[in-house]
């Protein structure tokens, strides 16, 4: 793993070694110590801190035209003189539209003194972290994390309200806010450009709506075109001599990634560690274990390591991460996760993150999709197999899939006030219930256009550029702890390509969504996991083992209420309100709680007033 940090002077004066160093220090951390590479000259100054075993410290690779660069980088093709060699022929090849070009996870900065231009530039899927912030007329300094620009002096460590407000309305942070004012994510697939006090944003690569759902072939074809992209996508990724971990979770996604891994480093001598985020056995909760097991039955030298949720709302010694405001309890398994990889000298990391985006993408509403397209027998067909797959009545799946999506949000919004429909539907009510009716005013004014609920073309597109949003921010940040890199083999650049061509009849097939990768994982996954159609994942196994501790958060909430960072930002009452429901509410110690199928409108409420309360609590930890 790589960290890259620098900045250069707008002003006319010289960068300086102790203003780097900060920098340097800063994204050190209380991890491993890297191999620092550093550079300093004009109004420039780079450096890169390399963690992996074996680095040495050196020199930044420069042009034959003097452009320095500082890269934290993965390349999927080989180049003969390496991947830095790859990314400077790019940047001359290319220029700003570089990331359209170059496949692989990274970040990189370049420096050409001849015409005192810098460039930013950052992969397709946001896979690698690049932050940075642009004061005019002073200077533009840039990090991996926001940790390393604090330590520039440039920004000005006040938090960023509105942002945080949005990210509890959004459940996740905006794709380009980092919490800090003036800190701001370089986007995926985007390009800066500075030169002459004049800063320029890129968007270099966007998928050509004409390419969208064009493929022509079968659905034999599909899942064969589609296992030997994604077992390129893992084979590029092993490269190496070392030990390889990657995340378990008992889905279609991380499960097919950690099989072919398994079997191709299998065949090299090498080992998989694998992790997995469960309930505690002595807790009577439903969770992902049975499928979990059932890989590791057919992979059986798979070095296997489960994490355990915690079983109270505040485990002790949890300290706040300044560039993670949503981490509460909840986010104990995967800093544990991280930790136990770097232990045992592993330093790569793979996740199933980014299926969704591509390898088994199902989209919002894809059976009342294809009735817009007309094809209206594919879409029935479908929609009884799956009453089939399911054990549901086929009327139940008729109005589920194919009436309430195509009905306007109006009629919608009428059932659900007439009690027709769940209000957990409403999303931006029940996030927001929790701020303060000024803060929430504020935050919703800002919040900005959602998405299309579709699947047409430009949704497709438009969803994809979004890249792996703040999931991979968030990785990386809890990664660089501890000299891990973390690489997502279902967002690589050749599985997207083909998947955007897939039209949305070879998505759906005999009665399974997310095709054609349940077809390609044949005689990959076991059958249990392959055909499987729901899922708990780690959030709903918390959303059941926090219905029976949320009491623990009252005490929290009411010494918080006081506080003046927070009392006029939140509800306190609304959260008070919502752990007591959740404490009366969810099943005693001991009784068997399953809630994959339908989870309570309590258990919904209580995990938003969770997520309100970390929120205030870092707030409250990092206000200066």
């Amino acid at each position: 793993m790589r960290l890259i940090c620098g900045y250069v002077r707008l002003d006319g004066q010289p960068a300086d070694s102790p203003t780097l160093d900060g920098m340097c220090q800063a994204l050190e951390s209380r991890g491993p110590k890297p191999a620092v590479t550093q550079r300093v000259e004009g109004a420039a100054a780079f450096a890169v801190l390399d963690f992996s075993q074996r680095a040495v410290a050196g020199q930044l690779p420069t042009s034959m035209g003097g452009t320095w660069l500082a890269a934290d980088v993965r390349l999927d093709d080989i180049h003969p003189h390496g991947e830095s060699s790859a990314a400077l022929d790019a940047l001359e090849s290319r220029g700003p539209d570089l990331p359209a070009h170059l496949n692989g996870d990274y970040a990189l900065a370049f420096w050409t003194p001849r015409n005192g231009e810098l460039m930013l530039a950052r992969d397709i899927m946001g896979v690698r972290p690049l932050c940075y912030i642009h004061i005019p007329g002073k200077i533009l300094a840039f990090a991996s994390v926001p940790r390393g620009i604090h330590a520039s002096k440039a920004a000005n460590t006040r938090l960023d309200l509105t942002a945080l407000g949005m990210a509890q309305v959004r459940m996740a942070m905006p794709a380009d806010r980092t919490g800090w004012e003036g800190v701001t994510w370089l986007l995926p697939g985007h390009t800066l450009t500075s030169s002459a006090n004049n800063v320029r944003l890129h968007q270099s690569w966007k998928p050509d709506p004409a390419g969208i759902g064009v493929w022509k072939g079968s659905a034999e074809e599909a899942a064969a075109e589609l296992l030997s992209h994604v077992d390129r996508a893992v084979s590029v990724r092993l490269r190496g001599s070392g030990a390889v971990a990657s995340h378990l979770s008992g889905g279609l996604d991380s499960s097919g990634i950690v099989v072919l891994a398994a079997r191709k480093l299998r065949e090299q001598g090498r080992t998989i560690h694998a992790f997995s985020i469960l309930t505690h056995p002595d807790v009577p909760v439903f969770s992902e274990a049975p499928w979990v097991e059932a890989v590791l039955a057919a992979e059986p030298d798979i070095d296997w390591t489960p994490e355990y949720l915690a079983t109270e709302r505040f485990p002790p010694g949890e300290a706040g991460d300044p560039d993670l405001p949503l981490e509460g309890s909840s986010a104990t398994p995967d800093r544990r996760i991280v930790a136990g990889v770097a232990a045992r000298g592993v330093s790569l990391m793979m996740s199933g993150v980014g299926g969704d985006e591509g390898a088994t993408y199902n989209g919002p509403n894809p059976y009342a999709e294809l009735l817009r397209q007309k094809k209206i027998l594919h879409a029935f067909r479908e929609v009884c197999a799956r009453a089939r797959v399911d054990g549901t009545p086929l009327l139940r799946q008729v109005y589920g899939r194919l009436v309430a999506p195509m009905l306007p949000d109006g009629v919608l919004g009428t059932m659900r006030r007439a009690g027709t429909k769940p209000v957990r539907r409403d999303l931006k009510f029940r996030t927001s219930s929790f701020l303060s009716p000024a803060f929430r005013e504020s935050v919703l004014s800002q919040h900005g256009h959602t998405p299309g609920a579709g699947n047409t073309p430009a949704e497709r597109i438009g969803k994809l550029m979004k890249g792996l949003d703040d999931r991979a921010n968030r990785w990386s940040i809890m990664c660089s702890r501890h000299g891990v890199a973390m690489t997502f083999p279902l967002a690589d650049r050749r599985v997207l390509d083909f998947c955007l061509t897939l039209p949305l009849e070879r998505v759906l097939a005999d009665g399974y969504a997310r095709q054609p990768y349940r077809n390609a994982m044949r005689g990959v996954l076991p059958e249990k996991v392959r055909l499987r159609t729901s899922k708990v994942g780690s959030a709903g196994m918390t959303l059941a083992m926090l219905g029976r501790y949320f009491e623990a958060g009252i005490p929290v909430v009411e010494s918080l209420r006081g506080q003046n960072a927070v009392k006029n930002l939140f509800d306190f009452n609304a959260m008070r309100d919502a752990f007591r429901h959740a404490g009366q509410s969810g099943s005693a110690p001991g009784t068997p709680a399953d809630y994959s199928g339908n989870p309570p409108p309590w258990l919904f409420r209580a995990l938003h007033a969770d997520r309100a309360l970390t929120l205030a609590e870092h707030i409250v930890r990092f206000t200066r």
